[in-house]
């Protein structure tokens, strides 16, 4: 069982404590896309540091770091966001009596923006514990998305399954059914921002966490939202799981049970979004041309056996729609912004790293990598935040 304390200067509009009872979830592999990021919003964590300014060094002050916020890095959401922090904190009981795992977000969040997130896990006990903390290093499994929809704290993609066979005609039923039964985004280190994927392989590093020590991370989340009316009316939660052992050699077959916080934030509408804008940002992409002189480009050579699908997703992010294409068999992955002032294509690129598009700001970019292949950029497209 575990209990919530919420702290903000007037009372907060949500907070969820849900108690995961059910088998642990192994830091192995946190793989994630950015296709289908309309219906939630991805994490990034930052590793623990040795940092003074800020929530991930040390007891987490809502009120001193709320005073700070639009002053550093990372950016949060735009003014017309309240950007106070609301806080939940989650208690262990039984076996892990004792081990507190607190969360903090902007309790109004712009949709289209990046905004931060902060988590402390605390051993308040007399007991020392221990947790995996091989692979990306991540304390606690970190997520946001909707409050209400389906697999909190696990991954946002649906199955590995394509969802569009590259008939134009059914693009946009495709898209509809990539949204359908997302879940949550999982977390991200710091150095990894805005990356399209990321795997986390546990090497079964187990690490003391002994009374008095602290794990935090602080992070941001993209809030991309899909066509149509706000998921949930705008009322999402961040979730935060921290799985405890009893012993160094109890991962992964004896995890004691996980203790997971949310707390609930507002997503605030962004006017320029539309109503339901699909069919005309979708005829914008079509008679621009791009999408479907690329799609050729995608078939495997000299293999006839292996047909061609795709991953789709089409999320509002910048100030833009942004429609990601992912072929099944490998190769670059399209992405297409479209403004929708004039219901333009602004951007075109095909992009081939995990790591974060070139235009993409307060990224973390992967030494070495290939280079987007720009198809289309205008002025537009260059002067976007």
């Amino acid at each position: 069982m575990v209990t919530v304390s919420n702290r903000r200067g007037r009372p907060p509009r949500a907070a969820v404590i849900a108690i995961a009872q059910a088998a642990p979830r192994p830091a192995c592999s946190r793989p994630w896309s950015r296709l289908g990021l309309a219906a939630f919003a991805v994490i990034v964590p930052v590793l623990a540091g040795s940092r003074t300014d800020d929530p991930s060094a040390g007891t987490l002050d809502v009120a001193a770091w709320s005073a700070t916020l639009g002053t550093g890095d990372p950016p949060v959401s735009t003014p017309e966001a309240d950007p106070a922090l609301v806080s939940a904190t989650g208690v262990g009981d039984g076996e892990t009596a004792g081990i507190e795992v607190t969360i903090a977000t902007p309790g109004e969040v712009r949709a289209g923006t990046r905004t931060p997130i902060y988590v402390t896990v605390r051993n308040t006990s007399t007991d020392t514990f221990y947790w995996q903390a091989g692979g990306c290093r991540l304390a606690a499994e970190v997520t946001a998305g909707p409050v209400g929809g389906p697999s909190a704290g696990s991954s946002g993609r649906v199955s590995a399954d394509p969802v569009w066979d590259g008939d134009p005609a059914s693009l946009s039923a495709a898209i509809t059914a990539s949204e359908t039964g997302r879940g949550m985004g999982l977390a991200q280190p710091e150095s990894a921002t805005a990356w399209v994927s990321l795997v986390c392989t546990a090497d079964s590093k187990m690490e003391a966490f002994a009374p008095g020590d602290e794990l935090p991370y602080s992070g941001s989340a993209e809030i991309r939202v899909p066509p149509g009316q706000l998921p949930a009316a705008g009322a999402y939660e961040a979730a935060a799981i921290f799985v405890p052992y009893r012993a160094p050699d109890g991962y992964p077959h004896q995890p004691l049970d996980p203790i997971e916080t949310r707390v609930g934030f507002t997503v605030i509408e962004d006017p320029a979004r539309g109503a339901d804008p699909v069919d005309d940002v979708l005829a914008a992409i079509l008679a621009d041309g791009r999408l479907t002189a690329w799609l050729p480009t995608t078939v495997i050579p000299d293999r006839p056996d292996l047909v061609q699908n795709y991953r789709v997703g089409m999320s509002w992010w910048r100030e833009a729609w942004e429609l990601w294409v992912e072929p099944y068999w490998g190769g670059g992955m399209l992405r297409v912004r479209v403004d929708p002032v004039n219901n333009e294509v602004i951007d075109v690129r095909i992009h081939h790293s995990n790591g974060p598009p070139d235009d993409e700001p307060d990224a973390s970019s992967i030494p070495g990598s290939q280079p987007d292949q720009i198809l289309l950029v205008t002025s537009t497209s260059t002067t976007s935040t």
